[in-house]
């Protein structure tokens, strides 16, 4: 799952990427997998408008994604 994620990651289909990512428990992100968290804030913040006054509504549906990933 993890390399699935990685590879859409690359492709440029974060959406895909974070669903993938998603799917690894909490519990399994440690060891190998840690960077599994990393990846997933990541697509979180590329997924947030470089301007906030563009498109207010996307802004609080991704600050509200950051909060519940913190």
């Amino acid at each position: 799952r993890q390399g699935l994620g990685a590879a859409q990651y690359e492709k440029g289909d974060l959406d895909a990427a974070r669903k993938a990512l998603e799917s690894i428990p909490q519990a399994e992100r440690a060891g190998e997998l840690a960077s599994v968290s990393y990846q997933l804030a990541d697509i979180l913040l590329r997924k947030i408008p470089a301007k906030v006054e563009d498109d207010a509504v996307a802004a609080g549906r991704a600050s509200e994604a950051l909060k519940a990933a913190a």
